[in-house]
């Protein structure tokens, strides 16, 4: 019998970052399946990105920037700032980041 292994919880900081870029995406106009399309992604890996359930990269996140034409602070945004705070103390975050005040 095959057992099913457990996926680990999304991590706040990436459920946060997720949202922003739902929140980015939709004040701009754009569904889904359009930034999926530009960005040559499965519906699917859109929408587990925007759930925070699958980490974006840095790279990914800088082409969705692109796709968006929003920079890096409106995706990131101010609440980041808050919750890497937050998250800084959560073990499951890397200790080698250094997140700017």
């Amino acid at each position: 019998m095959i057992e099913a292994i457990a996926r680990p919880a999304p991590n706040r900081f990436d459920i946060v970052v997720g949202a922003r870029v739902s929140q980015v995406r939709k004040a701009k106009g754009m569904s889904q399946g359009q930034l999926a399309q530009a960005l040559r992604l499965t519906l699917q890996q859109m929408q587990s990105y925007e759930r925070g359930a699958d980490r974006i990269s840095c790279s990914r996140l800088t082409e969705i920037g692109a796709a968006l034409d929003a920079p890096m602070r409106e995706l990131l945004g101010e609440t980041i700032s808050k919750e890497a705070a937050r998250a800084w103390n959560d073990r499951s975050m890397p200790r080698t980041i250094r997140w700017a005040s």
